[in-house]
């Protein structure tokens, strides 16, 4: 069942067009990550389906009710922001109480106010530290707090937006699993915003890679890593090498293609190319392999340096050997 639907959403700043006729669904319950690079305009994506800002054109669903004109107080939502955005002058306690008072749940009582917040801390790990104030806390802590706030609404979206881009790695790690221990135990739809791929790929039930205002692509993680569909999204996924090219032949089952002084390589065949027709081809480092001899698909070469490298994503290929048999040398796009 659809949650979130983005109908045609465009929006600029003066001349700058920073979102380009989006179009994107979201699935109740699913953990969505909308990963691009810095300017790429997620954030301002995340802020336009919060209704933190308008969109000049375009709709905004939530279970099929237009909320386009709804303020953020209306839409159901949580929002953890990167920065914290808690009140500086209040416990931990008093910023998730304010929240939940001025929501004004029922009749719930002051005592029964003060067991939720205090099963909201435990379970985001603040169980201990409810009566510390801000700048007695750490910055995962912070952040904790801004989670227990976010949720302290009862929301049916959950948004994040870049909420661990501040932290250390140990501590990232950690929250990391939190959140994603938080939306699925109460089966939250959540839409997060981050420039790191090792958070979209570990925790993200769908990817929406965003370029220059444009959604590039919307898949599952080992979609987005072994079937890019542009030459972007190749580019941008990973560690990879992008080498030029030309057709040089096409045979029956593949065609040749000579990278220059590199030599030739053979491709499976691929339709809409044609011979001297000039091709990038992107391959991923995790795919290269060292032999003592060239054989048919290999180019010569001198090792002149050795490092010690970290491959991320070892565990995806793993887990996804079906797509992997798919891949033969890389992806090849037109220039």
């Amino acid at each position: 069942m659809t949650a979130i639907s983005i109908k045609g959403v465009s929006k600029k700043f003066g001349k700058n067009q920073v979102l380009k006729d989006i179009n994107l669904d979201i699935v109740q319950g699913e953990l969505l990550v909308i990963l691009g690079p810095s300017g790429s305009g997620k954030s301002i994506l995340l802020r336009v389906i919060s209704g933190l800002e308008n969109p000049d054109s375009g709709k905004i669903y939530f279970d099929g009710e237009d909320v386009t004109s709804f303020p953020p107080s209306k839409r159901g939502i949580g929002i953890v922001f990167q920065d914290y955005a808690i009140w500086p002058h209040l416990s931990v306690e008093e910023n998730l109480m304010i929240v939940m008072e001025d929501k004004k749940f029922g009749k719930d009582s002051r005592d029964e106010i003060e067991k939720e917040i205090a099963e909201l801390t435990y379970s985001v790990g603040l169980g201990d530290k409810l009566k510390r104030m801000p700048h007695e806390l750490s910055g995962g802590e912070l952040q904790r707090v801004g989670i227990a706030r976010a949720l302290a609404s009862k929301p049916k979206l959950l948004l994040l937006d870049e909420p661990l881009s501040n932290l250390d790695e140990r501590i990232r790690k950690e929250l990391l699993i939190k959140i994603l221990e938080i939306v699925k135990d109460r089966k939250l739809t959540a839409i997060m915003v981050t420039h790191s791929q090792d958070e979209a790929f570990e925790i993200a039930d769908r990817i929406a890679i965003i370029n220059s205002g444009r959604i590039e692509q919307v898949g599952k993680p080992e979609e987005i890593f072994f079937r890019p569909s542009s030459k972007f999204v190749a580019q941008f996924i990973g560690e990879n090498l992008q080498l030029e090219g030309t057709i040089q032949e096409i045979l029956p089952e593949s065609i040749k293609i000579n990278l220059g002084p590199l030599g030739n390589i053979k491709y499976k065949k691929l339709q809409g190319f044609k011979n001297g027709e000039k091709v990038s081809i992107i391959v991923r480092t995790s795919d290269l392999k060292l032999s003592s001899g060239v054989g048919d698909n290999g180019v010569e070469g001198r090792v002149v340096d050795m490092k010690r490298f970290k491959n991320n994503y070892k565990e995806m290929c793993k887990k996804a050997p079906a797509f992997r048999e798919e891949m033969n040398c890389g992806k090849i796009y037109k220039p």
